[in-house]
């Protein structure tokens, strides 16, 4: 991460209300506690297709991103953000819905394979590079044959009263493995 520039923090996720608590929304709902802990309000800008909003995060410049767009077509909205800030790909942090990990697993990665999410699938595409760092967030094995319908399925009770623990794991990691790195 270059500290000259600010850091992008995009949190993948379907737009509306219906999908707002289900696990494919995970990075989105942790990139809006992410930015409210900064004090950082969002307003959407359509030229960008998202939700933006900007602060300083232990004194490093950070913009959180969420797109507008569907988890498909989230490229769009990383592009056009990337650009319009200047934001160069060492600056761009992902954070997405992983079913590969365990609910409240994480794992922070600076490139690799798209695993099958078509949310990374797309942001690879409108770069053309998978080297971008990001933040994958263990929503639990499928328990469906379709994965798409797993996905959308809302946490359960017990998961949802986690759903902090998860943020402040976030955060710590971002805080930690991302912006000390940057500042040191």
């Amino acid at each position: 991460m270059d500290k000259n520039f600010p850091l992008l923090v995009v949190g993948l996720g379907n737009p509306g209300r219906e999908y707002e608590k289900t696990r494919h929304n995970i990075g989105t709902y942790v990139a809006y506690y992410f930015a409210q802990s900064a004090h950082v309000t969002f307003k959407e800008n359509s030229k960008l297709e998202g939700y933006v909003g900007s602060g300083l995060v232990d004194g490093q410049k950070v913009i959180f991103l969420i797109p507008t767009t569907f988890m498909n077509l989230s490229g769009r909205s990383v592009h056009k953000c990337m650009d319009y800030y200047k934001v160069p790909l060492s600056n761009l942090l992902v954070l997405s819905d992983d079913t590969y990990l365990d609910f409240l697993d994480i794992r922070l990665k600076a490139g690799g394979s798209a695993g099958g999410h078509n949310g990374l699938k797309d942001i690879e595409t409108r770069l053309g590079t998978k080297d971008y760092a990001r933040l994958r967030i263990g929503i639990g094995e499928k328990k469906t044959e379709d994965l798409a319908d797993y996905v959308l399925q809302p946490f359960t009770k017990e998961e949802e009263i986690k759903m902090d623990d998860i943020v402040k794991l976030c955060i710590q990691e971002i805080k930690t493995k991302v912006l000390s790195a940057a500042c040191g």
